[in-house]
Formats: structure tokens, C-alpha cells, sequence
């Protein structure tokens, strides 16, 4: 109600305003209007043509300045009339109070007058965003202060170093993530898992965020250990694309491809990149899907489709170079905390396929001891963080669907611009 009346308000005194300029206006602003038309401009140019052509004679001139000066005067004549239509004090009165009736009487047939309808609106939807994400910020560092404490006192404990790191890198502290996971690494010096995981900490928290260097050389030692290591492979295909070096990273996806799920979305992603490279998109294993069948009961799979103008955004280089999409699974009609399983990676990388295919399961859990197969329901969110943190913000374009109970197959997400 107090918007409406604001609102209303506002429109009748920039009415007032500027109709009482119109008529306050003094008479000679005619001529101002006429040197700014386009039309005078041209005026202006003929007769400086006139006085500037060496080849017209005495009498031609004189001639064509009369003509001009008839023009002209005419011209000038016809901005002064135009500027006195300015409506009377009365009129402009009336039109006000005509505007205000309007709106009174527009709001009194479909609005309501009851006390409630009285009171300032709630706080914004944003501030709310805000306050959730200052509360699941809050909740992240006392988890990971906790674990550290814990972690003193059991400086062996592997498992515990990975949640760690994995909480570290999920809220974007990548220095803290790789600091955790040495420790990780002299308990499983040959664990290619941590290898591959502590190369991607240290790449994201270089300056360049840059695999070359002991990043890389930690990917060769875990690919050393397990040819067949999926993240290992993605980061080496990853660093040969960094190099421009086209033949080893497609050599890379594609022994990345020959070890992955044939139905899964991360086999999508890898046939787009081959593609993007030129290389020949080859048909995957029938045996292949095969392998996932036993997990099908501890997934969530579904596709995510971007509008029209969000790829527009994308063609035209409207969305920032570091926007991320998250989508995660949470607790059905939880307040928050951590989420059950989460996928995060570029928004551009996602977006070179609408609709962009994607899995939720256990190996994306945050805590080993919540998973996503233990829930029985689960809500299912995709966020774009324009700014790329994890926190939310109020930029942020989201939507959820929920009630999805794990084993879920054919989740749809759309993702829209803000109005």
C-alpha cells in the first residue's frame, strides 16, 4: 500500500514538474529550439553556402539570401507557435488531480484497505538470500574449526584431512585446501586421488591458476600409479589445452572418455570438448552404461536447460569471465548447511550445452558420513554465482525442484534471466 501511494505520487509530481516547466518556459527559448533543430542545421549550411561560392554573382546572391531570410523567418515563426502551446494553470491542475484520481480509484477497485495491506513490506527476498548465506558461512567455519581441532588430536586421520581440504575448496580457499591435503599426501603418498586433488588446489590458488609446474608433475605421478585415473586425465587434458598443445589433450580426453560412464553427463562434457577440438566423436562402449547400473539407486540425474536470453548474455559476452554454476542436493526442506552432494564448475563450460546433462551421487558429498543415498527426499538446486563465490549473492540466478528422492532420473532444471 505504501509503495502504491509512493509510486502514485511520484507520477503526479513529475507530471506537475514538468508540465509547469513547460508553461513557465520564457518565449524566446523558441530560437534555442530552432538552432538545435536539424532542419535549421541544414538552413545554416545552405546559407553558408551561399555566402561561401565564389562563382555566384552579385544579383544570384542577393537573391538567394532573400529567399533564405523569407525561409528562415518562416521557420523561426513556427517554433515561436509551437512553444505557446503551453496549457494554462487550470489545465495543469486539473490533469494532476485527474492522475491522482485515477490511481486512488484504480487501487480502491483491486487493491484492499485492510490494516495489514497498511504495513511496509517484509524484508527483501535479497536480504533474506544474505542472511541465509552469512548463516551458512558461519555454520561452514565452525564445521571446519571443529574438524581442525579434531584433526590435532588425530593428525592420522585420512579421511579427515580430505573433508577438510574438500570444505576448504568448496568455499573457495584453495591455499587452506592444499595446505590439508600435504598433509593427506604423506599419509597416502601414492593415493592418485590426493595426488590429483592437491595438483587442483595448488593450480587454483597460483595467481594464473596455472596446472604447469609441481601441479602437473603431481598429475603424471597419479597417472603413473592409475593410467585410468578420471580426474588426473581431465587435468592433464586440461593443461595441454593451456598450452595450446590440441594433439596431447586430445589424446588425454579421449583415454578420459574410454573410462567414463556412457549415459553420464561427464561423458557428455567429454565428447563436447573432443568435438570443440575437432576430434571425431566415436560411439562409447555398449558395456559402458552397463557399469553405472549397480549405482542407479544412489543417483540423481537430470538435465539443465539455460533461456534464450541467458545465451544471448553468453554470445555477446555479457556474463562475467568468472561466473560458476552449483548444483547440489540438500536435505529436503532444510534451512541449510552443508549440501549432501555438490557439482561446481564454470558457467561458460556448462552453457556449450543446453540442455546440460548432469549426476548427483555420493562421490560429490561433502561428509562421508551424509550422503546423498541416505536421504529419503532431497531438494535439488542450480545456482549461477556471477561473482563465483560459493556464498550467495543477490546477483545470483537460482532454481529449485523439490521432493526428489535419490535414484531420481530426468530432474529438469531452467535457468532464466532475472526480470
Amino acid at each position: 500500500m505504501p509503495v502504491f501511494f509512493i509510486l502514485a505520487t511520484l507520477l503526479v509530481a513529475l507530471i506537475f514538474i514538468g508540465l509547469a516547466w513547460l508553461w513557465s518556459r520564457p518565449a524566446q527559448q523558441a530560437a534555442d529550439h530552432a538552432e538545435n533543430d536539424p532542419e535549421w542545421q541544414v538552413m545554416l549550411a545552405r546559407r553558408r553556402e551561399i555566402e561561401e561560392d565564389l562563382q555566384l554573382s552579385s544579383e544570384t546572391r542577393a537573391t538567394l539570401r532573400a529567399e533564405w531570410l523569407a525561409t528562415a523567418d518562416a521557420a523561426m515563426a513556427l517554433s515561436r507557435r509551437d512553444t505557446t502551446l503551453i496549457p494554462s494553470k487550470s489545465a495543469l491542475s486539473a490533469l494532476a488531480l485527474l492522475v491522482l484520481c485515477i490511481a486512488v480509484a484504480t487501487y480502491a477497485s483491486f487493491g484492499q484497505w485492510e490494516p495489514a495491506a497498511l504495513q511496509f513490506a517484509a524484508p527483501s527476498a535479497a536480504s533474506a538470500e544474505r542472511d541465509q548465506a552469512e548463516q551458512f558461512k558461519a555454520e561452514m567455519a565452525e564445521r571446519i574449526t571443529q574438524l581442525e581441532a579434531r584433526l590435532k588430536n588425530k593428525p592420522d586421520d585420512l579421511d579427515g584431512w580430505l573433508l577438510l581440504a574438500r570444505s576448504h575448496f568448496f568455499t573457495d580457499n584453495y591455499a587452506a585446501a592444499a595446505a590439508a591435503l600435504e598433509h593427506a599426501l604423506k599419509l597416502a603418498p601414492r593415493n592418485p586421488a590426493v595426488l590429483a586433488d592437491l595438483a587442483d588446489s595448488l593450480a587454483a590458488a597460483s595467481p594464473d591458476h596455472s596446472l604447469s609446474g609441481r601441479p602437473l608433475q603431481l598429475v603424471q605421478q597419479a597417472l603413473s600409479i592409475d593410467p585410468r585415473h578420471p580426474k588426473s586425465l581431465a587435468l592433464a587434458a586440461s593443461e595441454a589445452m593451456d598450452r595450446k598443445d590440441n594433439a596431447t589433450a586430445i589424446t588425454y580426453w579421449k583415454r578420459l572418455r574410454d573410462v567414463l560412464p556412457a549415459e553420464g553427463e561427464q561423458h557428455d562434457r567429454v565428447e563436447a570438448v573432443l568435438a570443440g577440438l575437432g576430434a571425431p566423436v566415436t560411439a562409447a562402449a555398449p558395456d559402458a552404461a552397463k557399469a553405472k547400473a549397480g549405482d542407479a539407486a544412489l543417483t540423481i540425474k537430470g538435465r539443465l536447460s539455460f533461456s534464450s536470453g541467458l545465451m544471448r548474455q553468453a554470445r555477446e559476452g555479457k556474463l562475467p569471465a568468472e561466473a560458476v554454476l552449483f548444483i547440489f542436493a540438500r536435505t529436503a526442506d532444510s534451512s541449510g548447511g552443508p549440501p549432501l552432494a555438490a557439482l561446481r564448475l564454470p558457467l561458460a563450460q556448462a552453457m556449450q550445452k543446453s540442455p546440460f546433462p548432469f549426476e548427483l551421487d555420493d562421490s560429490l558429498s561433502m561428509n562421508p558420513a551424509n550422503k546423498l543415498s541416505a536421504a529419503k527426499l532431497v531438494d535439488v538446486e542450480a545456482r549461477i554465482a556471477m561473482s563465483g563465490s560459493v556464498q550467495k549473492q543477490a546477483s545470483d540466478i537460482r532454481f529449485t525442484v523439490k521432493g526428489i528422492k535419490p535414484g531420481t532420473s530426468g530432474v529438469v532444471l531452467q535457468m532464466e534471466v532475472a526480470p
